[in-house]
């Protein structure tokens, strides 16, 4: 056999041997659990069978010698030969574990340590003649129980690369993105086709009578090019129709359930339990839920951190939890479900929760708080402590824990995927770690909307219907406003104020006194949200927040790029409705702005499309009335028509920097008196030395914003 050939026969058994070795994974453990399982030893006995003949097939001829004693030793289990135990459950699980190391060889050739090849062959050997097994000095006490869900059956399946077929979504991704600008292109075609028709009906009858052979090539060319367009528009409705769903059944092929990431957990546990002397059920749920592969792969490494300090820090050893008057047994559940348009996932334990006192302790060790500034410190403060880098309150450390890496990692793992994490623990009782994740890092069909001047994206997903109102239509109960919709009461708000920006100055009225209302559907809830326009439906392209931006701009999960070069924010639902729990919230009035107090003007002048949002956010719902612009140039020209009360300035622009700018503003008659302000990336000493030296009033590095202080220094220099 040529070396192209060989090589290529031994990735097709690689990819098999994969998926076999998880089949005698998951049976296994089905088999310790529950030893007279037959249909797991038939599936454990099927897949040793196979490896075996695929194994000598491509001439890997020790890993077929490997899985041949296994499936003896599997054959005399099923013949009564040899009785199932958690010792020669293990045996089985060296020889699965073996495989997987000689699999994992480069280049795969089969190749292992003769020695122990040799040592596990003679255990599975001695086994499968109904030999005793020696009991290990600790045995695993790990049981699975997972929640018994409906799975679709997979026929005519094609394994295909992850990376094909990561290329053929981006592909698709761009087609979306292709179709956006030539729907651009077909409206500017229109007004082209519009403007030229009614010019020529404007001067047709001089024509007609003047130029009556020019007048008929003009009408027959406006006829075609009407015609033409006419064409055209119908090609891009069914162009449309075809790239959403070729996008769509491309994200869906990258769709996996969850149940290929919780699957390798209960393998992971056994070890666990086995090397720390715990006993430990395992309950899974929620399985079928499905998740982008890469979002699968990025929980992988966070999931499997999180069940290791539930295992060695949460669980309390047998005797420990008999004290304490808790079955011996302590129970991990790993549940999954959807949440409005994010995934959710628990990883919850019945063991000690989190030691807050000792996290007080660690923390004035290391200096973050004195003595009395512990003692003062709520308990989400000290929650918070432990995502911090190298904060860790083992005692020891080992091979596990104690080394201060992880729930850092972790945390960074998950703002990468634009999600989130929260932890509740109550003492003695245990704790549960929320993790929110997207499920695609895609695209996402939205309606967009304005509200306060601002472009807002809500996931079609959560969309149950649009309305027209008048302020009639609504009722208030003890103040609360109502609207009826699908004969229910259901709470209505304008989203400035759920939002926080604009809330002030009543809610806004279309011509003819309509309000444009979205109604919104969640966890079997529903809302209405007031909004100033509904601009269109379409398919957009995610963009996650940048750290350390990332969760600085509340109810916003992310942002987009759309068809004119206009940035619109995607809404998180499930914030929204959660605040709606706890926000008062006023009867409507109509928009009026006789009597408003006149507000404080602020532009912002940074080219990072981010960072002009995050702060407008952050300064609108504090009653700031905000200006943006993308580089000093366009800011000099708004300057000209407006008068400001405050600049905020970033240093790293195009053509001219902030340095020049503010330097230009204090030299400026209508501008020398107003404070500015640099917001930057830069955080050295001399950068800082130059804004001042250039005339800025203050100086923020963009890491380290915080809002309250940053709010707190725009209201001193403004002089609030």
């Amino acid at each position: 056999m040529d070396e192209a050939k060989k090589e290529k026969y031994l990735k097709i058994f690689r990819q098999e041997a994969e998926e076999l070795l998880k089949k005698i994974k998951e049976g296994l453990l089905a088999l310790e659990s529950r030893p007279g399982d037959k249909e797991s030893l038939n599936v454990v006995l099927r897949a040793a069978h196979t490896i075996k003949g695929s194994a000598r097939m491509v001439g890997l001829e020790e890993i077929g010698k490997l899985a041949h004693k296994m499936e003896d030793l599997l054959k005399a289990i099923e013949s009564g030969k040899q009785k199932i135990s958690s010792p020669v459950i293990s045996i089985l699980f060296q020889g699965t574990d073996l495989v997987e190391k000689m699999m994992a060889a480069s280049p795969l050739s089969g190749g292992a340590d003769k020695e122990a090849l040799e040592a596990v062959v003679n255990s599975l050997l001695a086994a499968s003649e109904g030999k005793k097994v020696a009991a290990q000095a600790k045995e695993s006490g790990l049981k699975v129980e997972e929640a018994q869900e409906t799975k679709a059956v997979a026929k005519d399946t094609l394994r295909v690369e992850a990376a094909r077929l990561d290329k053929m979504i981006n592909l698709s991704s761009q087609l979306v993105l292709d179709r956006i600008k030539f729907e651009s292109n077909m409206s500017r075609f229109k007004k082209t086709v519009d403007d030229l028709e009614a010019a020529f009906k404007a001067d047709q009858e001089v024509l007609r009578r003047d130029f009556p052979a020019l007048y008929k090539q003009v009408d027959a060319a406006n006829h075609q090019l009407r015609e033409l367009y006419q064409s055209h528009a119908e090609d891009v409705i069914e162009l449309e129709h075809d790239i959403q769903e070729t996008h769509f059944q491309a994200l869906f092929l990258r769709m996996l359930p969850i149940s290929v990431l919780f699957e390798e957990f209960p393998y992971y546990l056994r070890d666990l339990t086995r090397e720390l002397g715990k006993k430990i059920e395992l309950k899974l749920e929620g399985g079928d839920s499905e998740l982008d592969k890469r979002v699968l792969e990025e929980l992988r490494g966070p999931m499997a951190h999180l069940l290791r300090n539930s295992v060695d820090h949460g669980i309390e050893p047998p005797e420990e939890r008999l004290n304490a008057g808790k079955p011996e047994t302590g129970v991990i559940r790993i549940r999954a479900y959807p949440k409005g348009n994010q995934m959710v996932i628990e990883i919850s334990d019945d063991g000690r929760g989190l030691d807050l006192e000792r996290i007080r302790q660690k923390a004035v060790e290391k200096g973050l708080f004195d003595e009395k500034g512990a003692k003062s410190r709520a308990e989400n403060e000290l929650i918070q402590l432990i995502f911090e880098p190298g904060f860790s309150t083992s005692k020891i450390v080992t091979q596990l824990s104690g080394r201060g890496v992880g729930m850092d990692v972790v945390k960074t793992a998950l703002e990468k995927l634009g999600g989130d994490i929260q932890i509740e623990t109550a003492k003695a009782k245990g704790a549960t770690i929320r993790m929110q994740v997207p499920f695609s890092l895609g695209v996402l069909r939205c309606v967009l909307t304005m509200a306060a001047d601002t472009i807002y994206a809500f996931p079609i997903s959560s969309l149950d219907g649009t309305l027209r109102l008048t302020m009639e239509n609504i009722q208030t109960d003890r103040g609360k406003p109502l609207i009826s919709y699908r004969q229910e009461m259901i709470p209505v708000y304008y989203l400035g104020e759920l939002l926080g920006i604009n809330g002030n100055a009543g809610w806004p009225t279309q011509e003819g006194g309509h309000l444009l209302v979205l109604v919104l559907s969640h966890s079997q809830q529903r809302m209405a949200v007031v909004v100033d326009k509904i601009l269109r439906e379409d398919e957009v392209v995610t963009r996650a927040f940048p750290f350390p931006l990332a969760g600085a701009v509340k109810f916003v999960s992310g942002s987009t790029l759309l068809r004119a070069g206009e940035v619109g924010l995607i809404l998180n639902i499930f914030e929204l409705f959660e605040e709606t729990r706890k926000k008062s919230v006023k009867a409507p009035t109509m928009v009026s702005k006789a009597g408003a107090k006149k507000k404080i003007q602020v532009l912002v002048v940074d080219d990072s499309i981010t960072s002009r949002i995050v702060e407008r956010n952050l300064l609108e719902p504090a009653g700031y009335e905000v200006d943006l612009a993308e580089d000093a140039f366009q800011a000099l020209e708004k300057i000209e028509s407006k008068s400001y009360d405050i600049f905020l300035v970033d240093i790293e622009m195009p053509g001219m920097d902030g340095f020049e700018l503010t330097r230009r503003l204090k030299a400026g008659p209508k501008t020398k008196r107003t404070p500015v302000v640099i917001v930057s990336t830069r955080s050295t000493e001399e950068d800082k030395r130059k804004g001042i030296e250039a005339g800025a009033q203050g100086y923020i590095v963009k890491s380290k914003l915080e809002p309250l202080n940053f709010l707190q220094m725009i209201k001193h220099l403004v002089g609030e």
